[in-house]
């Protein structure tokens, strides 16, 4: 664990929260992209 922690620099479960994070993120964006508006979405993220 204390090597880990010298590699990541932080405590282990920030990294596991870090992961969970993403996969959620990636999951929305494979849901969002089988919706029909994901055009409109792209539009709005590219004015953002």
């Amino acid at each position: 664990m204390r090597r880990l922690r010298t590699l990541y620099g932080a405590h282990p479960l920030h990294l596991l929260a870090l992961l969970i994070c993403f996969a959620l993120a990636g999951y929305a964006a494979l849901q969002a992209s089988a919706a029909s508006a994901f055009a409109r979405m792209l539009i709005w993220f590219g004015g953002a």
